[in-house]
């Protein structure tokens, strides 16, 4: 946990990181807890490296590819090529889907004129609807007609039998193709911080298992979505720790990663190493997995988001803007994402109705309460798990699943 000054300037430091010199000093007593839990924190990451299931993942891959090219053939067939194309997205071609992980696929479609994002979305998929009742060898493949889902992102849902493995699979249309040029980007960056650190993919999908647990995870209720969680994790292992786990890739390969909406290469290959190998002459960040887990909680526990915001791009935690924290409506979490402008933690928000009242709020807090009180509740709560010494560290299990408020 020794902080170092050259670490502390993105500029100064060859992986383009800005470390949160503020919060290394201000959280030394840490290592007196990793150091007592040592060998709970090696228990911890033992559990954690066999929930994440390696070996299904490299069949699930190759499923993957034979799902693509089945729904591409079949999506062209209906469309035409290249009028229409069909490719994965999200989690499915970042590289950090898990077994049970649904396939996303996306048609990139010519937008309609005078027609809204969402009104063109649905019509696309009303019309490959149709399609599709008219195709039987298209029923059978995904066992009857899909369900359409009326979402922020509007999608069909379905299940492809693919050589005897049922896969569920979510099928969206992108008519504004700079929107998903920006998120096709992301993917393939997120991949890359896969590839370069083994550590990544694992930690994502703890992480996300308990955010959703713990009332973290919920876009739909006024907390973060998927992709911001991850972006927290990213955000922590280039900023949280000293030496970082992972470099800022975008300055560190100019021209291989988009640097915007209209700054991006036009051609994505996943599986294509970048240009140049991986460093390998920084000092490397030795922490284990579970030693990992609790500094990141304790990271967004000591985290003031009301002045501090996240630059995704620049790999830095910086102060906010005093006009935009001051106004009504700000934010209360400021993401910067690394592609484009937008902000996925956006829908980390309160409103005077806002006060959470469901079951898993009730039952970990103790009584309803606004959303974002319950996220900073969720990492407090998971810290002062951690550095209760005098209490035995709970398996993964209990960690994922049970509540450890009443411990």
């Amino acid at each position: 946990m020794a902080t170092n000054a050259k670490w502390s300037t993105p500029n100064q430091y060859p992986w383009y990181v800005g470390t949160n010199s503020a919060f290394i000093t201000k959280t030394h007593a840490a290592s007196d807890v990793l150091a007592t839990r040592r060998k709970e924190f090696a228990r911890l990451t033992n559990e954690m490296w066999d929930y994440y299931p390696i070996k299904q993942l490299a069949a699930k891959k190759t499923l993957l590819r034979r799902i693509g090219k089945t729904m591409r053939r079949q999506i062209e067939n209906f469309y035409g090529f290249p009028e229409y194309v069909l490719l994965m997205s999200g989690s499915t071609v970042s590289g950090l889907a898990t077994k049970g992980s649904d396939v996303d696929m996306v048609i990139l479609a010519d937008p309609l004129r005078g027609q809204p994002e969402q009104e063109c979305q649905r019509a696309y998929l009303r019309d490959l609807a149709y399609r599709i009742s008219q195709d039987q060898s298209f029923q059978d493949l995904i066992g009857g007609m899909p369900l359409a889902i009326n979402a922020s992102i509007p999608l069909l849902k379905f299940v492809a039998d693919i050589r005897g493995h049922p896969v569920e699979c979510d099928l969206s249309v992108a008519c504004n193709q700079e929107a998903f040029v920006s998120s096709h980007h992301n993917s393939f960056l997120i991949r890359k911080y896969v590839e370069f650190d083994a550590r990544v993919a694992p930690l994502c999908m703890i992480v996300k298992k308990w955010a959703k647990n713990y009332g973290v995870y919920g876009p739909m209720h006024c907390r973060f979505n998927s992709y911001a969680i991850v972006m927290l994790v990213l955000h922590f292992l280039q900023c949280g720790v000293s030496p970082p786990v992972i470099p800022n890739l975008i300055p560190l390969y100019p021209g291989y990663f988009a640097c915007g909406e209209q700054d991006f290469p036009h051609r994505v290959d996943y599986h294509a190493p970048p240009p140049d190998p991986f460093p390998e002459d920084e000092p490397r960040n030795e922490s284990n997995l579970g030693e990992l887990f609790y500094l990141f909680c304790l990271y967004y526990k000591e985290f003031d988001f009301a002045a501090t915001s996240i630059d995704m791009r620049k790999a830095e935690a910086r102060p906010r803007d005093d006009r935009d924290r001051d106004q009504p409506q700000s934010p209360l979490v400021v993401l910067k994402d690394p592609i484009d402008t937008h902000n996925p933690a956006r829908t980390v928000r309160r409103k005077k109705d806002d006060i959470c009242e469901d079951p898993i709020c009730v039952d970990l807090h103790g009584g309803p309460m606004h959303p974002f009180e319950q996220i900073k509740d969720s990492f407090s709560a998971m810290v002062h798990h951690f550095e209760s010494t005098n209490v035995p560290l709970q398996s993964l299990s209990r960690l994922m699943l049970e509540n450890i408020w009443g411990d």
